[in-house]
């Protein structure tokens, strides 16, 4: 993911970056690690689509930052976010996020997620790994977005539309060594999303749902 942050640059002018395959007008988008990296990268590409995009991520000056790179490529099409500084841990406080998200919209509903948050830390099994880090990461990669998803969920739901999209890795399906922790949350994020499709899907919901990455 370094990679992708240092490709970012705040005066870098994306507006001939390959477009999206529909205008995204009259939208709204949630994009979680907004604030750098690809979550950034997403923000950005889908607020000059039209969307109406919030941002999320621990730290709010990175989350300014992405808004300043919007406006700067916004060449008078209005395209703005808002960004809302918020760990992905704290799930407990979740449905309270969802709640200040469509008070910032003024009541729109959200029919775009992008779940780009995600941490990744070396260990080594036969050392008797941290069970801390596993849970940061556990929590960070798998139990954050599936909580927030299934907040939106009905809300989806219920508006007949709607594209869940979370980031998800080739180590979901390729073993790599000293990412145990990252590849477990990975992996299971992956069959929350098929298994996510096979539900949503066969209620003819209209709502799409992919793990990106694997």
């Amino acid at each position: 993911m370094a990679k992708h942050a240092s490709s970012i640059n705040p005066n870098s002018d994306l507006r001939d970056s390959q477009p999206l395959t529909r205008p995204l007008d009259g939208h709204a988008a949630i994009v979680t690690g907004a604030g750098w990296g690809i979550g950034r990268a997403v923000a950005i590409r889908l607020a000059l689509e039209g969307a109406r995009v919030v941002g999320i991520a621990r730290t709010r000056s990175q989350l300014e930052e992405t808004v300043a790179c919007i406006k700067a490529n916004a060449q008078g099409s209005g395209a703005d976010a808002v960004a809302i500084a918020f760990d992905p841990c704290d799930i407990d406080r979740i449905p309270s996020l969802v709640q200040e998200i469509h008070q910032r919209l003024g009541g729109n509903m959200v029919d775009i997620l992008v779940n780009s948050a995600g941490i990744a830390r070396i260990d080594a099994l036969e050392c008797q790994p941290d069970m801390k880090i596993w849970q940061q990461v556990l929590t960070t990669n798998l139990n954050a977005p599936v909580a927030l998803t299934t907040a939106l969920l009905p809300f989806m739901l219920s508006a007949g539309r709607g594209t869940i999209i979370s980031m998800g890795s080739l180590c979901a399906v390729v073993d790599v060594p000293y990412l145990s922790a990252y590849a477990a949350s990975k992996t299971a994020l992956l069959r929350f999303h098929h298994d996510l499709q096979s539900e949503v899907g066969v209620r003819g919901s209209g709502i799409t749902t992919c793990s990106r990455g694997t």
